[in-house]
């Protein structure tokens, strides 16, 4: 859903309190990690791995901006077997504009794509004014594609804006 942590928690149990809270998410990240192990390549979309062994292959270098908790963030890579394909993975923070910021700070700004499917990734483009496409093949919600300046239907579809 786009939202790290504790913030996401909040927004489905709103009246609950802060210390339960802390509960829920770390009981639950304690059961996504074994359904995410026991998944493994099977949670990622379809293509999607093919998608990046094929960037990689043509030279691009692949980053992982991610407001996603670490642990999360990390189990998942693994499962997925991609870890490999990233050449940084920064998550745990909730802001990502400063994020991606520190990614791509001193290099050409026309470099960088943006690829993601919630609001967070294209505010995060936008805000340091790098190409935001949307992963219309992801949880994108069809009125968030306005957001982004052009939707990938499948992900070989990024082929067309490199």
């Amino acid at each position: 859903m786009g939202l790290a942590g504790l913030e996401f928690y909040a927004y489905l149990y709103p009246h609950v309190s802060h210390e339960m809270l802390l509960n829920i998410e770390r009981d639950t990240d304690t059961l996504e990690d074994a359904a995410i192990k026991s998944l493994g390549k099977d949670i990622l979309f379809s293509d999607v791995s093919d998608m990046l062994f094929s960037l990689v292959d043509n030279d691009y270098c692949l980053y992982v901006a991610s407001t996603g908790n670490e642990n999360h963030v990390y189990t998942t890579l693994a499962a997925c077997e991609i870890e490999k394909y990233f050449v940084s993975i920064s998550c745990g923070k909730p802001e990502k504009i400063s994020m991606v910021k520190d990614i791509i700070a001193g290099r050409d700004l026309d470099e960088w794509v943006m690829v993601g499917d919630m609001y967070k990734d294209s505010e995060a483009a936008r805000g340091n004014n790098i190409l935001a496409l949307g992963a219309g093949f992801g949880y994108l919600a069809e009125e968030d594609h306005s957001l982004f300046n052009s939707i990938l239907s499948k992900p070989a579809d990024i082929f067309n804006h490199l």
